[in-house]
């Protein structure tokens, strides 16, 4: 889960325990501020999806097809 900013934390914590509760492991990490930012330097990191928090709240999910399975 990345977030646009650090305002939105209460969103990744509800959303971290609901992809949990789902059987998912979760990372929240606030320092990439976009999607394009965390694919850039998230190189050697094995993340199905990318969870975008903006803002304002919104989600929204991004495949990155980067997974070693």
């Amino acid at each position: 889960i990345v977030m646009e900013d650090a305002t939105q934390d209460l969103v990744a914590l509800r959303l971290s325990r609901q992809y949990r509760e789902a059987g998912h492991r979760v990372v929240i990490d606030s320092q990439y501020h976009s999607v394009a930012e965390a694919r850039s330097k998230s190189s050697g990191r094995t993340w199905d999806n990318i969870v975008f928090v903006s803002a304002s709240g919104d989600t929204e999910v991004h495949e990155t097809n980067t997974s070693s399975t």
